[in-house]
């Protein structure tokens, strides 16, 4: 399942997003689930994979501002990926309203709208989380990007064994980069002295049925425990953000 999450000031101030609010929202996830879903929320806590779910960054749909202490914003949307109906229904229902709260943050929500997530075995994916990949070069740990060809090898090898962390079956497993369209190295801070190098990008994939719908639910890359990493087929995207 996939939900989006639409966010409108409207004719109101923007509305104030600090930097790392993706550790808020993931709490607004948890939240979600001890209010809605308690029995599975109690499963995921106590689980030592990465959550069973991903989720996008704000992805803006009209200007920002940003400044020290975090960004200015009008509009925008959240997604947030799963294979579980009854995780999806309590977020969804968490944010329903006129409002959400993330940490110190009101933002005004305009909506929610949920869609079955199907395969995409053939097309153009886009990033819409930074995606952190890495390989190990001289004893040392090397942040890659696009522009080396190990980037697509490792990013394959990080979903394979994911996959199989999870007990799905990789009989059929593919995931083949054919083309990268475009990308942006990208800055994630995971600790208040270490931010991450990153990167966002659009690029065709080829892959297996079984294979997408893992993509689509878990995102693609390492250090996905936060639950980012979120990759979506472009059709699949609102007009204003393709």
């Amino acid at each position: 399942m996939r939900l989006y999450i639409y966010a409108d000031a409207g004719d109101r101030p923007p509305f104030h997003l600090p930097w790392g609010y993706h550790l808020s929202f993931r709490a607004f996830v948890y939240d979600a689930l001890d209010e809605y879903a308690p029995e599975r929320a109690e499963a995921i806590h106590d689980t030592d994979h990465a959550p069973p779910f991903s989720f996008s960054e704000f992805v803006q749909t009209a200007s920002v501002d940003a400044g020290d202490a975090g960004l200015a914003c009008q509009s925008g949307f959240w997604i947030v990926n799963a294979g579980d109906t009854a995780l999806v229904d309590a977020v969804a229902n968490h944010a329903r309203g006129r409002q959400m709260t993330l940490g110190h943050t009101t933002v005004p929500v305009d909506g929610v709208e949920v869609e079955q997530i199907e395969p995409e075995t053939h097309g153009r994916y886009r990033t819409v989380a930074p995606i952190f990949s890495t390989i190990y070069r001289d004893d040392s740990r090397v942040e890659l990007h696009p522009n080396d060809p190990m980037w697509a090898a490792q990013l394959r090898q990080s979903v394979r064994r994911r996959m199989e962390a999870r007990e799905y079956s990789t009989d059929e497993f593919q995931f083949d980069i054919e083309a990268v369209h475009g990308w942006d190295e990208d800055g994630m801070r995971v600790a208040s002295d270490h931010v991450r190098s990153c990167t966002h990008a659009e690029f065709t994939l080829r892959t297996n049925p079984l294979t997408s719908r893992f993509v689509q639910r878990q995102g693609i890359g390492e250090g996905s425990g936060v639950g980012l990493s979120t990759v979506v087929p472009v059709d699949h995207l609102p007009e204003d953000a393709r």
